[in-house]
């Protein structure tokens, strides 16, 4: 009888451009943490999975070209496989579809060049996940991709859990690709048993456990981080020095899997042990999970959308230099967009250094400059004939197409807004306090408010009585009004504009010296219950594809700004990475438009049942807490920060 085996492969992943890593120290690196994987994968019985940068590749070339020819002896003894995953590590469900597609394609370019071929399998950068991305991988020629297990099992519980130990089928929005999966909690077991902090004995049984199994199975025994062993960043206090032999403790580790049972395979062939036909079409995300990333809960992707230093100002600027590249494509060199694709690598926005980050200011000023100057841009005029009337605190403006009532004792929050031509009521606004009928919710929850909450201390908010600035041209009706808080004025206008397709436009312009540590969320988007068949609600935007995904909203609790600690204020979000976000039903819904070159801004939503009711809630974010941003002030220039949404009628279709 034929005994099946117990398959294990490994996704070590390599990155020279890791967030606290001065340039000084790759050699170290090289030498410390790459060498070593080589070497083991001379061995007999060990075959490796190995993913890099193509960035990072480069450097290594630079640095130790024998390492490289190390590299590609192996790859041609069938002992490495290489696991490609662009220029950069670029988060593709927080970029536009096209930053992913240029990445693949400069990765590939230069993978070719340095190691003489094209990888077949790659790793989506740091484990994030999103329907939408599978479209630009399957047209660029990307046979499977590496996801991690955890998250998205944690987001679809009917699952069965032995899913985990085959590869299956990733659903896209029009394509599906297969998943190898990636497993945290055994690349945690081994970084564990390598730093000291649980036993060789003890990794032992919890992998004997681990594969377990009647069929024929495999298991991701690494696909973490290579610099994690007898090296250490000091990114936190209590990393700690590296205890001296934690690669030869590694190795160990692989010789106890070996004595029980366990075959080294590489990713592809363990691919190959499976037909299509034997994998399960699996939807990984949902509304509550949109985008499913690595590791615990501090691990999501609003860290690299609006955590570290100023994640904020990183992506919008690299949206301004993305749009005057589109603009001038002639004078454009590929030298260009691989430093915007630098850019945009994760590592910018978590533990980077001083000496990094100023790097980046200034890598980023230049290119700005190099093609600010070209672009001329001509404002559009719009349609005008808004009236507007006063009533006891509230302002009505209306045209035969839209109405809307401003709450001026509430800092211009919106109390309802109509657009007449989709409903005769009004599809968002203000849910006064009680209106939900529990105790938990009662609260006034308004549309288009501001609210920074400083840790320790009273928020801040627009919601107080404003006296309104109103100027009418060929631009539009705008209602202004200026809030003075604690850390400076919040300059705030409301533009109506479109005429026969009519459009609010909100403004804020914080006037402010610092942001120190917060959350800052508003625009506010609260849907009234009664306006909307909630049996068929639902939510799409693009989330790094070139497609919206869709998610619907009937039967799914969503919390993504919920605070889960000091240094975790909110878990998910919906990347709105060109710009638009859908809301509503099977017979009407709204547009959220979001401005990228002014505020690239993930949102975040509320979703819930209340006794017979609803709570549905759309908010932009521009600053989280966790580990990456919260010892972080923000110091703004003159110019202080803008931020720019609006809100149109949907056509459907």
């Amino acid at each position: 009888m034929e005994q099946l085996m117990k398959n294990v492969y490994t996704v070590w992943h390599l990155n020279l451009s890791f967030s606290s890593l001065e340039i000084t120290q790759r050699s170290e690196v090289i030498n410390k943490c790459y060498w070593p994987i080589l070497k083991m994968a001379e061995k007999e019985g060990l075959k490796f999975g190995l993913e890099a940068s193509a960035s990072t590749l480069e450097m290594i070339l630079n640095l130790d070209p024998l390492w490289i020819r190390t590299l590609k002896g192996l790859i041609a003894d069938g002992k490495v496989e290489f696991i490609g995953s662009g220029w950069s590590q670029v988060i593709g469900p927080l970029v536009p579809s096209l930053v992913t597609q240029k990445n693949i394609q400069f990765g590939n370019a230069a993978y070719k060049s340095v190691i003489g071929t094209t990888p077949k399998i790659y790793l989506l950068n740091e484990q994030v996940w999103s329907a939408g991305l599978i479209d630009i991988y399957a047209d660029e020629g990307v046979s499977a991709l590496v996801m991690e297990w955890e998250n998205p099992f944690s987001a679809n519980p009917h699952w069965e859990r032995d899913l985990r130990l085959q590869p299956q089928i990733g659903r896209g929005i029009n394509q599906s690709i297969p998943i190898i999966w990636n497993h945290s909690i055994a690349f945690q077991k081994l970084q564990k048993m390598a730093h000291g902090d649980i036993s060789l004995d003890e990794w032992g049984d919890w992998f004997a456990h681990e594969i377990q199994s009647p069929e024929e199975i495999g298991i991701c025994i690494y696909g973490g981080d290579a610099e994690t062993f007898d090296f250490r960043a000091n990114r936190f206090e209590i990393e700690g020095a590296p205890v001296s032999g934690e690669w030869l403790r590694i190795e160990a580790a692989f010789e106890v899997a070996i004595a029980q049972g366990a075959r080294f395979i590489l990713p592809s062939d363990f691919l190959k042990l499976y037909n299509d036909e034997n994998m399960d079409s699996l939807i990984l995300s949902n509304a509550s999970m949109p985008l499913p990333t690595k590791k615990q809960a501090k691990y999501n992707p609003l860290r690299w959308a609006v955590g570290g230093r100023d994640a904020f100002l990183a992506n919008t600027t690299c949206e301004k230099i993305l749009s005057l590249l589109k603009e001038n494509n002639d004078s454009v060199a590929d030298q260009d967009w691989r430093t915007l694709l630098d850019l945009w690598g994760s590592d910018f926005r978590t533990h980077i250094t001083e000496s990094r980050w100023e790097s980046w200011v200034n890598t980023s000023k230049e290119l700005l400059e190099r093609f600010d100057n070209v672009s001329v841009f001509e404002e559009m005029k719009e349609e005008n004939d808004f009236t507007v009337s006063d009533s006891d605190g509230y302002l009505t403006i209306s045209n035969k197409e839209l109405r809307c009532v401003l709450n001026l004792k509430r800092g211009l929050a919106i109390d309802s807004l109509f657009f007449l031509k989709i409903s005769e009521e009004p599809l968002i606004g203000t849910i006064r306090h009680g209106e939900l009928h529990h105790i938990e919710w009662n609260a006034d929850f308004y549309s288009g408010e501001f609210v920074v909450d400083l840790p320790g201390r009273h928020k801040i908010t627009d919601l107080e009585r404003v006296t309104p600035i109103i100027t009418s041209n060929d631009m539009g009706l705008a209602i202004s009004a200026i809030i003075q808080t604690k850390l400076g004025p919040i300059n705030k206008s409301i533009i109506f504009s479109g005429g026969n397709t009519p459009k609010l436009t909100l403004k804020y312009h914080l006037g402010w010296k610092t942001i120190p540590p917060c959350t800052m969320r508003f625009g506010d988007i609260v849907l009234i219950p009664a306006s909307f068949e909630r049996s068929t609600l639902f939510v799409e935007t693009h989330n790094g594809g070139g497609h919206r995904d869709r998610f619907q909203l009937d039967s799914i609790e969503v919390d993504h700004g919920r605070y889960w600690s000091p240094l975790i204020s909110a878990r998910n979000c919906f990347g709105v990475t060109e710009g638009e976000l859908i809301i509503g039903d099977r017979n009407k819904a709204i547009q959220v438009n979001l401005n990228r070159r002014l505020s690239s801004m993930p949102a975040l939503m509320t979703n819930a049942s209340v006794m017979k009711s609803y709570f549905t809630r759309i908010q932009f974010t521009a600053r989280e807490l966790d580990d990456t941003s919260s010892n972080h002030e923000i110091i703004l220039g003159p110019e202080g920060r803008s931020f720019e949404i609006s809100i149109q009628p949907f056509t459907m279709l």
